[in-house]
């Protein structure tokens, strides 16, 4: 489900709680259809929440694999080894360096 469409659902959501508090008489009414809103709401971000921590982990475990298969110096000749190498590995260095700043509030991310 796109993001685009769960943001139109919940705003629709949101809607039919407001509209249901405009009409309902009961206030008892009108707060269990919020508290039914935030219900949904709520196992909506934890779905959410569930499938970005897999696709993370996922994404940790490939470059897990990657580190260990690629650039292990150990398993290819050093003469194997070129600058282009080096290169790629300091790129990624760089992106990882700026998710682990964010993460851990460190670096440029830091208080």
């Amino acid at each position: 489900m796109s993001a685009a469409y769960q943001i139109l659902r919940q705003h629709r959501s949101h809607r039919r709680a407001l509209d249901t508090m405009k009409t309902s008489s009961s206030r008892t009414a009108a707060r269990n259809a919020i508290e039914a809103h935030k219900a949904t709401n709520n196992r909506t971000a934890a779905d959410a929440m569930a499938e970005q921590k897999a696709s993370f982990d996922i994404a940790i475990q490939r470059l897990t694999e990657l580190s260990a298969i690629t650039f292990a110096t150990e398993s290819r000749a050093r003469s194997d080894v070129n600058w282009g190498d080096v290169g790629t590995v300091a790129a990624y260095n760089e992106l990882l360096t700026r998710i682990t700043d964010m993460a851990f509030n460190e670096g440029e991310c830091a208080d």
